[in-house]
Order: C-alpha cells, then structure tokens, then sequence
C-alpha cells in the first residue's frame, strides 16, 4: 500500500516531509529501504521509493517489514477503542534501586463523578493476570478538576489494563481501558516531570530523559549522553540519556524507541478566555476558545468542533480559535489526524470558576552580592555576570542566547546553582511545568511611538482585574519590537493579574502583529 506520511533526513533541519515528486527529482531510479533514506513517520521504519514504468512513482514497506502499527492496527482498532487518541498518563519516580509507578486519571465531569459515587463504581487496575489496585470512586479518591495520580508501587508491566464494574459507558471513554507501560526494548520517560512519552512524541536536543529498558546500551556517543544510573527489579536498566547535536545517527538512536528527534517540538498555549489551569487541564467560563500553536501537527477538538486558524504566522507559529460546544473537550496536537500520536494536549472543562490568584512557586534570583533580581528585562548585566537562581522545588533552568536554547539545568528543591549570562540571554525558572521566573539581559532599545502609546494605553485600562496566565510569557518574544509594553507585561504576570481590557489588547496587538 502506497505512503503518504514520509520523511527524508535533511542536514540542521532534521527529519523533515517529502512527497514522491520530490523524491522522484533527487532518486529518478528509486531507492531501497536498505539505503536508510526515506522514513515511514507512522512507525519508524524505512521505505522503499519505487519508479517504473508501468506504476507511479510511490513510496511503500518492502516485503516481510514488520507491521505499521499507526497505520494498520493503532488507527483500525486502538482508535476506535479509545477516541481519546492517547493512553493515560504514566509518572516513574526512582528511589535509590526502586521506582514507584503512577497512573494519571484525567478529571470527570461533575456529573460523571457524582453518578459513579452513587453507583459505587469500583476501578481496578492489572498487570497481565495480577490484580495491582481496587479503588472505589469518591472524592476523596479522585477529582473533577485535575489529574489525579494513583500508585501501582513498583510493578513493572508492558501494559496495564483498567476494568470497572458499575460504570456508566461514558466513563471508559475518559479513562481508555488500555495504558502503554514499558516496552522490553526500551520506554523514554521526560527527566523533568518523570512522565512517559507516548509513541512518536519529539524528543528535544539537550533535554535530559530516563530511558527503562532490560538492554544495555554503551557510552562511546558523541551525539548522545548516555548514562547508566541504577537497576531496578527483575533486570530493568535505568539510563539518563540526552542528545546533544541534532545529527541522523541521534535520531536513528531514539527512532528504535518509537520517538523522533527535533530542536522545534511542537506545543499549545491557551490565550483566551481567562482560565484556572493546572498540568494538561483549563476550566473556563465562555468562548471562543483562542490559542496558540507551534510546530508541526495537527490540530484537532474532540468530541468535534471546527477549528479555525485565524493568523497565519510566518515564523513562531499560528493563532487558531474554535467555540466549545461541550461541558469537557480536548484539544490535541497530533502527528497524523484522527488524533494518531498525539503530542501534546489539553483537557478544557467549561464551568463557572471563582478564580483565586494562583501562587506561583517564590523563586529567587540574585546577583554576586546577594542583591535580589526580579523577574523581568534588564537593560544591564549583573556583576561578574552571573546569577545565583534559588528555588524551593524540583525543577529546570532553561539559558537561551537570542531565543535559542544553550543549556538546560536540572534543579533540586532549596539547592543553589550558578548561571553565566551576557547579552540577548534569557534564563526561565520551570517548578515542575510551570514558568516560575524569567530574567532577560537586553541592550537598551528606546521605545518606539507605538510601543509607547499603546503602554500608555495599557495602563489607562482600570476595568475587572483577571487573573493572568504565566503561560502567556511565552508569547512575550513577540513583542520584542515594543521593549517598553514588554516589560509591563512580564510585571503583570508577576502580580497574577491584570485588567481584563489591558489583555484583549495584548491580544490584538501580538495577532496584528503575526499577519
């Protein structure tokens, strides 16, 4: 069967899409999937490019390649068993030579939640033929507003099933029955978050992850940073890999554990309305519904609403909006469409919300002499040009030299570290996935007469306080032409708030600004 979905490996961009009229100009003759030049993006596998002349020009598997399971079996059978188009969410935590292993049920609905109780929906979770847990629904147990996260202690299984008994049918739907675990071979885990990544997911250069696998894998890479830390039960290894260059040899590493290597992941940003949101999960109170989206995928809404891209950016991504038309939605950026390897996601619950200021974890920055650096843009380097970057959880320090990525730092709760920067450095503080602070150390640029009068207009705005998103930071970058209204606005976030008028025009401003 001919391929649709077909990369070839193009030097500093990595993997990247290509069509049979583009491969028939570089191979008139074709090419052999031994020549390990065109990737099925479905399952990682290479493809053969034929041309004869009795047939057009395709790509296809050579005969006797294993199975395309995205393509063959994922999307006949596992999409339609789970219209969710993702497994629940795993978290390892590692403990000396143990690991604790935990399972993410995404939040029910009120009413779900409120029927399961009273029909005493009982929720049982298998390795194989072992039970590993009961649990009987309560709110005491789980919840309708965030993941909650239940322990299978150490038990190490290739798949872990969820079997309910009194359960309305709506439930198996938000939580799918089947839960990918870890694979013989290997299973990549984020090093931040600890959370498993889903088949296809993107790896990202210099970020540190922990890779589970009964194989041993040895050190002599120059692309890859692999590390053997600790063995668990029954001769699982635990590695702490990392790529550092964005070569074919690291992808082609990371492809035997179903993931692709990329130094441009894509992810989703919620920019309207103004919402409570935790890891993966908004409430919010009207429509539409408008975000941002960067990088490759598509981009869906189940159960269904349209999507509509309302500017077309040429550089940094796109705005898209949709309006809600269900109490609970998803918004997924898939690889392929029908929600096949989804690659990031939010879960959206439309309720009334009494929205509290959320306390951001305090991080301190400060300079040689223990003098206090706020978050902010600072027009002067610190002395000896550095900072000391203190903060009460575990977390990442992310360095950036004129936006692209430099060095990433893992962080240990209460511990110190020391950063080196200099101009057009940024330096963002994450606890846990969120965006806790962020320092920038530009030249002086003097405002412009727009940026100017729109700070101004910004600050005449005395209507409704919201609360305001640290999410919304990471759109700051375009608004690197208006120095002044980006300072403000990183000081709003700071504060937690803002007036409800000053973020509609931000809005417009960075919408204006991206046609």
């Amino acid at each position: 069967m001919p391929l649709d979905n077909v990369s070839v490996w193009r030097n500093g961009h990595g993997w990247s899409h290509t069509t049979p009229d583009e491969a028939l100009e570089l191979f008139p003759n074709g090419s052999s999937s031994t020549d390990k030049i065109f990737l099925c993006e479905s399952c990682g596998q290479y493809a053969s490019f034929v041309v004869g002349d009795y047939q057009i020009h395709h790509f296809r598997h050579p005969a006797g390649s294993k199975d395309c399971k995205d393509k063959q079996v994922a999307w006949s059978s596992y999409y339609q068993t789970n219209k969710l188009g993702f497994s629940l969410p795993i978290k390892i935590k590692l403990d000396a030579n143990d690991i604790e292993i935990t399972i993410g049920f995404l939040p029910l609905t009120v009413q779900q939640l409120t029927e399961a109780m009273q029909n005493k929906t009982v929720v049982t979770i298998s390795a194989g033929l072992q039970t590993i847990s009961t649990l009987l629904i309560s709110h005491e147990r789980f919840s309708s507003e965030h993941i909650t996260y239940v322990s299978i202690g150490n038990k190490v299984s290739e798949r872990y099933t969820i079997n309910y008994s009194n359960a309305d049918a709506s439930l198996s739907t938000i939580w799918p029955r089947i839960i990918n675990g870890f694979n013989l071979l290997g299973t990549l885990f984020d090093g931040a978050t600890g959370k498993r990544l889903p088949v296809n997911a993107d790896v990202e250069i210099s970020r540190e992850y922990y890779l589970i696998s009964k194989s041993y894998y040895w050190h002599g890479r120059s692309d890859i940073s692999i590390e053997r830390i600790q063995n668990i039960s029954n001769g699982w290894q635990v590695y702490r890999v990392k790529a550092l260059r964005l070569t074919k040899q690291a992808a082609e590493f990371f492809l035997d554990f179903g993931v692709r290597l990329t130094d441009a992941p894509a992810y989703i940003t919620l920019l309207w309305p103004p919402s409570a949101q935790a890891s993966h999960i908004v409430s919010h109170e009207s429509d539409p519904v408008i975000f941002y989206h960067k990088g490759r995928g598509c981009v869906e809404v189940w159960p269904y609403a349209r999507v509509h891209r309302d500017v077309v950016a040429e550089t940094e991504g796109d705005i898209y909006s949709f309006s809600g038309n269900s109490i609970q939605q998803v918004l997924s950026v898939s690889r392929f469409y029908q929600r096949t390897s989804v690659l990031r996601y939010i879960v959206l619950d439309k309720k009334q919300i009494a929205f509290e200021s959320k306390k951001i974890p305090e991080v301190l920055i400060s300079d040689d002499f223990g003098k206090e650096i706020a978050p902010g843009v600072y027009h002067g380097l610190p002395p000896d040009k550095t900072i000391t970057i203190t903060a009460p959880y575990d977390g990442v320090v992310e360095v950036k030299k004129f936006n692209r990525l430099i060095k990433r730092v893992n962080t240990k709760g209460s511990d110190s570290i020391v950063i080196t920067v200099n101009w057009g450095y940024s330096v963002s503080v994450y606890q846990g996935m969120d965006l806790s602070a962020e320092v920038l150390f530009e030249r002086k640029h003097k405002g412009t007469k727009d940026d100017i009068k729109l700070l101004k207009r910004l600050k005449s705005y005395k209507n409704q306080m919201i609360p305001i998103s640290h999410e919304i930071g990471k759109l700051a970058v375009k608004l690197g032409k208006l120095p002044e209204t980006k300072r403000w606005l990183l000081y709003q976030i700071r504060r937690g708030y803002i007036s409800e008028d000053s973020l509609k025009r931000i809005e417009t401003t960075i919408t204006n600004r991206c046609k």
